[in-house]
C-alpha cells in the first residue's frame, strides 16, 4: 500500500431514525485507510450499508460518530444509476461540472474532447441519453467524473446494471484510465470477482450494522488471470466471510 494516505476512516458509525421507530444503526465503528493511487473495493451482503458509507465519504451524508479525513482537493463520484441529465447531450453532460466551476469555454471543450475519446464515446457527442445504451450512459457518467481530474474517484456499483460483456469492457477501460492517471479509487460492489479483478485491497464488511470483518491484500499480478487457482482461492476465502 502506498505511504501517503488519501482517505482515513476511524470508528465511523451512522444511525438513522424513521418516523415512529427507534434509531437503528447502519454502520458501526468502521475503520480503514486508503493510500494514494490505490484501488480499493468494499464488498458485503446486500443492504449492509456499503452505498451509505460511500455517500458519507463523498459528503452527501454526515456520520453520527467517528472521524473521516480526506486529503485531496478534487473528488468525484460515479453512481449505479448513471445520474446524468436526460435533457443534456453527451458533451453537455461531461462539461457540466466544468461549466459550474467557471472554466472558460475553450478549455472545457478541450477536456470534453479528451474524455470522449478516453471512454469510447467518439461520434456520440451530440446524442441525448435516451439515444444511448446503458453502457454508453455509464461511459458518460464516468467521463463527467473524470473531466474534473479527481484525485479520489468514488464508484457505487458502477457496472451492476450492465450486461456481462459491456461490464467487462468498461472494467478494462477503467483500469487503463486508473493506471494512466494514478488516481485513487474506492469502489462498492456486490461482485467478489469484480473486486478481485480490479483492486489492490478488498474490504469485507458484515451485515447491518456493518463493521469491517477483514481486509485482504490482493497480491495477484496484473492483468488478473480470472481463471487461475489463486484467483479462485481468493473468491472462496472472501465468499466464506460474507454473511447472508
Amino acid at each position: 500500500m502506498p505511504n501517503e494516505t488519501v482517505l482515513k476512516i476511524e470508528d465511523l458509525s451512522y444511525r438513522v431514525k424513521e418516523e415512529n421507530r427507534k434509531d437503528f444503526e447502519i454502520l458501526k465503528n468502521i475503520s480503514f485507510d486508503v493510500g494514494k493511487g490505490e484501488f480499493l473495493s468494499i464488498v458485503g451482503p446486500s443492504g449492509c450499508g456499503k452505498s451509505t458509507l460511500l455517500r458519507i465519504i463523498s459528503g452527501l451524508l454526515k456520520p453520527t460518530h467517528g472521524r473521516l479525513e480526506i486529503n485531496v482537493k478534487k473528488m468525484a463520484m460515479v453512481f449505479q444509476n448513471f445520474a446524468i441529465f436526460p435533457w443534456l447531450t453527451v458533451s453537455e453532460n461531461i462539461e457540466f461540472g466544468l461549466k459550474m466551476a467557471g472554466m472558460p469555454t475553450k478549455q472545457r471543450r478541450m477536456i470534453v474532447d479528451e474524455k470522449v475519446a478516453e471512454v469510447g464515446l467518439a461520434g456520440f457527442e451530440k446524442k441525448l441519453p435516451k439515444e444511448l445504451s446503458g453502457g454508453m450512459r455509464q461511459r458518460v457518467g464516468l467521463a463527467r467524473a473524470l473531466a474534473v481530474s479527481p484525485e479520489l474517484l468514488l464508484m457505487d456499483e458502477p457496472f451492476s446494471s450492465l450486461d456481462t460483456f459491456t461490464a467487462q469492457k468498461l472494467r478494462t477501460d477503467l483500469l487503463n484510465i486508473w493506471e494512466k492517471y494514478g488516481m485513487t479509487i474506492v469502489m462498492v460492489t456486490h461482485l467478489i470477482e469484480e473486486a478481485l479483478q480490479m483492486s489492490d485491497r478488498v474490504v469485507v464488511v458484515s451485515k447491518r450494522p456493518s463493521s469491517v470483518k477483514q481486509i485482504h491484500e490482493i497480491n495477484l499480478t496484473r492483468p488478473r488471470d480470472m481463471r487461475s487457482e489463486h484467483f479462485f482461492s481468493f473468491i472462496d476465502k472472501i465468499s466464506a466471510e460474507i454473511e447472508i
